[in-house]
């Protein structure tokens, strides 16, 4: 029986993996002053660039709300495929493998961003940044969708919610 199990498992791992690859499509940003002195965000030739400044240091506390949709078939609606809630400085601190964390990893081979926190004022910039296709998981499939990350300080829909920044992207994976 174990040799059984073993054969299976051998057999698929031999399948071939075919490469997958997507293009960012559109981009656009917005921000609190409080936080930044502005984003400049773009798409060329299907990758994402994009410039900030920010004003102050961001400390401990700041989450990250984020959201994959995927687009309907003949709709201009989306579905939300995943959305998660997170502590930004334990994402960078080293929270395990996880899809957010594997693409902060791919963001930073093409970034100047801060690795830890808290993150100083400063300069930072995204460039020629695309989705390496062992990070495209195989359950989003070819398509158009919508990634938005929103940053921010205290609690959603309270008094003490603070936007830092928002970020909308578009890409279409083939």
């Amino acid at each position: 029986m174990k040799y059984i199990v073993a054969g299976l498992i051998f057999a698929v791992s031999l399948e071939p993996i075919t490469a997958r690859f997507m293009n960012f499509t559109a981009i656009n940003a917005t921000f609190n002053e409080k936080y930044m002195s502005g984003i400049r965000s773009w798409i060329d030739q299907g990758l994402v660039n994009i410039e900030m400044t920010t004003v102050q240091t961001l400390n401990y506390g700041m989450r990250a709300s984020t959201s994959i949709q995927m687009k309907l078939e003949n709709s201009r609606k989306y579905q939300t495929l995943f959305a998660y809630d997170i502590d930004i400085c334990k994402l960078l601190g080293g929270m395990k493998d996880s899809i957010l964390r594997n693409w902060f990893r791919n963001i930073l081979k093409y970034s100047n961003l801060m690795e830890n926190c808290p993150v100083v004022p400063d300069k930072y910039v995204i460039r020629n940044m695309r989705l390496e296709s062992n990070n495209i998981p195989p359950f989003l499939r070819p398509g158009d969708y919508r990634f938005t990350v929103m940053n921010y300080f205290g609690k959603k829909k309270t008094k003490t919610f603070d936007m830092v920044c928002r970020l909308n992207v578009e890409m279409k994976i083939f």
